[in-house]
């Protein structure tokens, strides 16, 4: 990839700035993704640096747009998670996770989506986390 992602580490902050001041006001808002991915992306760096791990988090692109949000490196495998704002779980929401775990192959640990929802479930060999849970998997990555 050519430029780096960047993330607001302040989720508040960032919905401060674009004029987000009430919860309402984040539904139907064009960022409401970007924010949710970098809450998602600061809760996971704050879980490794509280247990003293090193910020080995990542961003994935392929050249023909396939993306993965979140690379976390362990060593010899690389934990792909993807996250996603919206209430509902849809069946494309695992096709990254699904492109970059056959081209990784056995380096792939434990594939994880977080989701605006409020279920916890299994779909394709991805653990779907709703983004209350987000302790357990800030724990492990």
């Amino acid at each position: 990839m050519k430029s780096p992602k960047l993330h607001f580490l302040d989720s508040g902050m960032a919905a401060q700035l674009l004029s987000i001041q009430q919860p309402t006001d984040l539904r139907p808002h064009p960022m409401r993704g970007a924010l949710f991915e970098s809450w998602l992306v600061s809760e996971l760096r704050k879980g490794r640096f509280n247990r003293g791990l090193a910020d080995n988090l990542y961003f994935w692109r392929s050249q023909g747009g396939d993306e993965i949000d979140v690379l976390a490196d362990h060593g010899t495998t690389l934990q792909p998670i993807e996250c996603k704002s919206g209430r509902t779980i849809a069946a494309d929401w695992f096709d990254g996770i699904a492109k970059w775990s056959e081209w990784a192959g056995s380096k792939v640990e434990a594939p994880c989506l977080v989701y605006g929802g409020d279920r916890p479930a299994n779909h394709r060999g991805v653990k779907v986390l709703p983004w209350r849970d987000i302790e357990s998997l800030a724990a492990v990555v």
